[in-house]
């Protein structure tokens, strides 16, 4: 039965019901079923014209099917000729939470075809489309005449003011099959000023969240690629799975083409992005960049990450910027079980600095661990046991593999005073094979090992005391550790351990390398205190001071890492913030003789989002293990949320060690509202890497949402 028609039999029984035909109606009455399909109808009259079959409702008329909800003050059904009619303050709200409105609509009885007055429609996503006149044919084409489509809400303060940015034209057809809108005789204007003319366009409903096609070009270029337009066309492959294939044509270098893949599944998810050309030398060129995870079961995970470059300085000439001095490859798998975690993977490394020799990086294949904490006893104690492999290849160099294992027990300890006692007693052992390994003037070979008993004991002391305006705390903390001296045999190279940095974060561990590979031995015991205060308002401050001290000097630790002598330099932190809009941080490692500043970091925060000022200064000394050179360095940013819509941020980055000198200044503007959005970057970098030469870079871009995004660059 047709729908229209099922509403006004229900209309004609309640009025043929009643004399005269007229029915007062309450409002919301229910009516009964027609093929398990409810209809809902309210009037304040309805009455039956039977010599011209028409029957008409008036009065606050409310009809509701299938999801569709009609309002009107008059709502008349011709019965013979099928067409339904309403006007008076229309108003239909679609299922998709679309509503329209109109003066006048009047419909056919199949639904196929309609004509609309004066329409207007507020889409959910909240965008708007306004015509004169529509008319609805074959029942999936809305032809429009006179129409407007906007994204923007309109003005508070005066709703007749144009919106931002609308699009005006002639004719509109909207093809609800194919879910697009073709405009003809179009022209954008913003801010009711027209700027741009096509006879023709189209773009895709604006309820379509996906959908197959070119996008937008990008324009931009360098000093070394010359001008440079990509115009990228996306492919909507499936509900989850998308990708993006571009074209980049360049002034100086022949055409790139680039490739993005994204993909989401209920157990995991993958993003790749590539990249292929040939240079004007005829040299093939590319990068390869991914990451993915997958769920195997309910214990078991798989991950990788995949970054390739066909040589050091590609990423950055060509615009995928990239400010790793290296690219890993990284595949695994690791496993969660109760108290149970295992690991194994593998990395490949590519060096992006000069002095990398492409031989001796390492391959390591695999590396697997194991990590176990047993239950609890009746005293709090548990043991924990963990076990790993590492396999090290490379083509020029020292090839390692190693075997490594560690039992632990553990008693945790709370005094009736209130002092606080972990014990620790452990055992781990490590066995390596070492080929081609260059030590001073002698190539080591073959199989050694080590095994190194250790206990700890930390001890910490918590005071508080409550006053009427704030609550601190003082809380000593001792750890002592012993362990025996020289378990560091010159035939063990040193593979994870290398990157060690001595400060507050690592000052009461037992074992403060990263790795395995080098071990801290000897009776030594590490002592300091924090101290932090609460007020009765948001914000605080904390601090915290502390040294350590051995036995014997362990020439482990190379010099100016802070922990060459028996007594260690002084490390310590200071949080402050007041405020929400104050935070102030303090890092530091002093020499413990001249207090003189080994390490130095000072950071502000300081204002709302109206205005926040942010500085960091960091201040680092040479390290003969790491081998990088000291490090001063200022970093500035300054940021203001102008107005609700306008916001802007400056920087800049300092070097301030033997030369005063600037390493790069950037600035941004961004307008952001409902419908619209601008930026303006610009950047300038003062480094250079072989064929790659940092300078000036510009980037303009604007977006008028539901239509598409526009930008231009330079370098």
């Amino acid at each position: 039965m047709r729908p229209l028609l099922k509403i006004f039999l229900i209309l004609a029984a309640l009025a043929l019901g009643l004399p005269g035909g007229l029915l007062a109606a309450e409002p919301k009455i229910q009516t009964p079923r027609f093929d398990d399909e409810q209809v809902y109808f309210s009037a304040d009259e309805v009455n039956q014209d039977k010599e011209l079959g028409i029957m008409t409702a008036r009065g606050h008329v409310e009809i509701s099917y299938q999801g569709r909800v009609l309002l009107a003050d008059q709502i008349a059904y011709n019965t013979r000729q099928d067409i339904i009619s309403a006007s008076g303050n229309v108003s239909l709200l679609e299922p998709s939470g679309d509503v329209i409105f109109a003066d006048y609509f009047e419909i056919s009885g199949d639904m196929k075809e309609a004509t609309g007055k004066n329409l207007r429609i507020l889409m959910a996503n909240r965008t708007r489309m306004a015509a004169a006149k529509s008319t609805r044919v074959a029942g999936d084409k809305n032809h429009m005449e006179k129409a407007v489509y906007s994204a923007c809400e309109p003005c508070k303060d005066d709703p007749q003011k144009a919106p931002l940015w609308q699009v005006k034209a002639m004719k509109v057809t909207n093809d609800e099959k194919n879910q697009t809108l073709e405009y003809r005789d179009a022209w954008l204007e913003v801010a009711g000023i027209p700027v741009a003319y096509t006879p023709y366009f189209k773009h895709a409903d604006p309820r379509v969240k996906r959908r197959s096609g070119f996008l937008p070009p990008t324009f931009g270029g360098s000093s070394q690629l010359g001008g440079a337009v990509t115009v990228p066309y996306y492919w909507a492959i499936s509900n989850n799975e998308d990708a993006t294939v571009s074209t980049m044509v360049t002034g100086k270098e022949n055409a790139v083409l680039i490739g993005e893949h994204r993909k989401r599944m209920s157990k995991g998810k993958s993003d790749t992005q590539a990249s292929l050309t040939a240079d004007s030398k005829s040299r093939v060129k590319g990068h390869i960049k991914g990451t993915g995870l997958y769920d195997i079961d309910e214990t078991w995970r798989a991950g990788y990450q995949v970054e390739r470059a066909s040589d050091d300085t590609y990423q950055r000439r060509y615009g995928f910027r990239s400010s790793d001095r290296w690219l890993e490859t990284h595949p695994y798998v690791e496993g969660f079980a109760g108290r149970n975690y295992a690991r194994m993977e593998s990395y490949l490394y590519q060096g992006l600095s000069a002095k990398d020799d492409p031989g001796k990086a390492p391959v390591v294949l695999p590396v697997a661990e194991l990590h176990r904490v047993g239950d609890a006893g009746s005293q709090g104690q548990y043991w924990s046991f963990d076990a790993g492999a590492l396999d090290i290849y490379r083509g020029e160099g020292t090839d390692t593999r190693r075997l490594s294992s560690r039992v632990a027990w553990n008693l945790p300890y709370t005094a009736p005073a209130g002092d606080v006692y972990k014990l620790t007693a452990e055992v781990r052992g490590e066995g390596y094979h070492v080929s081609d390994y260059q030590r001073y003037d002698k190539e080591e070979n073959g199989l050694t090992g080590r095994a190194v008993p250790q206990l700890s004991l930390d001890w910490r002391y918590p005071f508080v005391r409550n006053g009427e305006k704030f609550t601190d705390i003082i809380e000593p903390i001792v750890v002592g550790t012993v362990s025996p001296n020289g378990m560091n045999p010159g035939r063990i190279p040193n593979e994870d351990s290398l990157d060690f940095e001595f400060d507050e974060t690592n000052l009461f561990r037992p074992q403060r390398f990263t790795g395995l590979d080098r071990v801290e031995g000897g009776p030594r015991v590490a002592y300091g205190v924090k101290w932090s205060a609460f007020g009765r308002k948001p914000g605080g401050m904390t601090a915290m001071l502390g040294q350590s001290y051995r036995a014997h000097v362990d020439e482990t630790f190379a010099k100016e890492s802070g922990l060459q002598d028996n007594l260690s330099d002084y490390v310590g932190r200071v949080d402050y913030s007041p405020t929400g809009n104050l935070k102030m941080l303090y890092r530091f490692r002093l020499d413990k003789d001249s207090l003189e500043a080994r390490r130095n970091e000072i950071g502000v925060q300081a204002g709302p989002k109206a205005f926040n000022v942010s500085a960091n200064y960091i201040f680092v000394d040479r390290n003969s293990v790491s081998g990088y050179p000291d490090r001063e360095q200022l970093n500035l940013n300054v940021s203001s949320r102008l107005t609700r819509y306008w916001s802007a941020n400056a920087g800049t980055v300092y070097n301030l060690g033997k030369d005063i000198e600037p390493l790069s200044y950037n600035t941004q503007l961004v307008y952001e509202d409902e419908c619209f959005a601008l930026s303006a970057n610009y950047l300038h970098k003062f480094t250079y890497d072989r064929d790659y030469v940092g300078g000036q870079y510009f980037l303009f871009r604007f977006t008028l949402k539901t239509l598409g995004e526009f930008q231009a660059s330079a370098e």
